[in-house]
């Protein structure tokens, strides 16, 4: 957990450094509402509703760094509200709105267009289209479109399922900045919107799909490397070793980074594909489809759950991989469920930290109850109330001075590199003293001292 947590906070400061959008503090968002006759009724009611939620989470007031603005198209063809910090003025715009009429969105994107005029320079300009249907001109809605981007406004689409979510994508130049809705969820697209807008789920305003893979992937590696290097430490601790060894600092760092990274931009990749796939064959995909897309986001994390799993198998003593492999996807899958509902409820920064916390602790909570399922063990008495549990089984356990051995007697002491090792072999259990190359049968409840330090024999039968 603790890994996890201070690994999030350094992804945050990474984040922050290398993408010079999170510095800036200014957005101005206009709201560009579709009121055309097929939005009349709950649809309308609806979509005031989760416009009005999309202005209550900007909490903006005099001093804000945010400025909202709202332009309908349908009825009427106007700018109902100009950029503003006056929460009640566009609140009450909101509310005013009225349907009828077709669905001209090529002038509705010009009114957008000329509202944005009046940002200042150091302000990010934002365009949130929210539609039913399809434009009335196809080819003058795609050619605003075009005129926004080349602006360096981000074109952000709603869609129903009557809407052409194809179009839409083209018009927008990206399809991940289209989300597709239905009647009852307009408030979650709504809130997708709003984390893409304001960078709250590693997304870049300008950037290509390559620096939303890099971003995604090494924020991921650093998770990994800080929950990784933790349970190393962790262990070590456990075993009264020194901290890391050289050879525990490449693998363990350099294996948890690359499982990082590659499930990282494994996740992403296959998460833009499936969505790229989507918009070529299914303008309206079911929300059964959108679970898929969503869902591999979170078979990315288990995935590296599963990584960071197999890894500490090389570290913790007879840990069975296949054990391993699945205690730590299983830590994955509940921390990345955690981490998603945090991301929800708190807002993206606080969700990350938090999740990335709760996904170490899970991770390392699994590999340790995986050891529960144990038939022989060793109970190392370190002293009065320091006690050490180390599973038996197809790898001996060392004892002596070595910074590998598994039980670790410090040189202080006196003790050599190698003072013997336990094996458990088809159920027999033997000491082999390596200072006097004698072999010695131990059962249940056998005991030997070495300094301080009290070695007990346990078994399940």
């Amino acid at each position: 957990a603790l890994g996890g947590l201070l690994a999030a906070l350094l992804g945050e400061i990474f984040l922050n450094s290398v993408n010079p959008q999170l510095d800036v503090k200014k957005h101005d968002v206009v709201l560009l509402l579709d009121t055309s006759s097929s939005m009349s009724g709950d649809k309308l009611n609806e979509v005031k509703i989760a416009a009005t939620d999309f202005v209550d989470d900007r909490n903006l007031s005099a001093n804000s760094s945010e400025r909202l603005a709202v332009v309908e198209f349908g009825n009427q063809i106007r700018v109902v509200t100009h950029l503003t910090h006056d929460e009640g003025v566009i609140k009450r715009s909101i509310s005013d709105l009225s349907a009828g009429n077709g669905t001209p969105m090529a002038e509705g994107l010009e009114k957008a267009l000329e509202t944005l005029e009046f940002s200042e320079n150091t302000s990010l300009r934002h365009i949130l289209l929210f539609t039913d249907g399809a434009p009335n001109d196809l080819n003058a809605a795609f050619t605003v479109g075009n005129l926004i981007r080349t602006a360096h406004i981000q074109l952000i689409a709603i869609a129903t399922e009557d809407a052409d979510r194809r179009f839409l994508s083209q018009m927008t130049g990206d399809t991940n900045q289209v989300f597709s809705t239905r009647t009852g969820e307009f408030k979650q697209a709504f809130k997708k919107a709003e984390e893409v807008i304001f960078n709250t789920f590693l997304n870049i305003q300008g950037s290509n799909t390559l620096s939303r893979f890099s971003l995604v992937a090494i924020w991921t590696a650093i998770v990994a490397v800080g929950i990784g290097s933790f349970l190393i430490i962790g262990q070590n601790l456990y075993l009264h070793r020194p901290l890391f060894s050289a050879k525990e600092l490449l693998i363990g760092l350099g294996g948890s980074a690359l499982a990082g990274l590659l499930s990282g931009a494994v996740g992403q990749l296959l998460y833009y594909e499936l969505i790229n796939i989507l918009v070529d064959n299914n303008a309206n995909p079911s929300n059964q489809m959108l679970m898929l897309v969503e869902s591999i986001r979170i078979l990315a994390w288990v995935v590296l759950g599963m990584l960071l799993g197999l890894g500490m198998s090389l570290f913790i003593p007879n840990l069975k991989r296949l054990r391993a492999l699945l205690g730590g996807g299983l830590g994955g899958l509940i921390g990345v469920i955690s981490f998603l509902l945090l991301t929800h409820l708190l807002g993206d920064t606080s969700g990350r930290i938090l999740g990335a916390t709760i996904i170490g602790l899970f991770i390392g909570l699994m590999i340790a109850l995986v050891e529960l399922a144990k038939e022989a063990w060793l109970e190392v008495q370190w002293g009065p109330r320091d006690k050490s549990i180390i599973v038996l089984g197809k790898t001996p356990i060392t004892i002596g001075s070595s910074r590998t051995a598994h039980i670790y007697l410090p040189e202080e002491i006196g003790a050599p590199s190698e003072v013997g090792m336990v094996t458990w072999q088809k159920g027999i259990i033997e000491f082999h003293n390596k200072i006097t190359n004698q072999q010695q049968m131990l059962r249940n409840g056998s005991k030997w001292k070495i300094g301080k330090v009290e070695i007990e024999v346990k078994t399940k039968s």
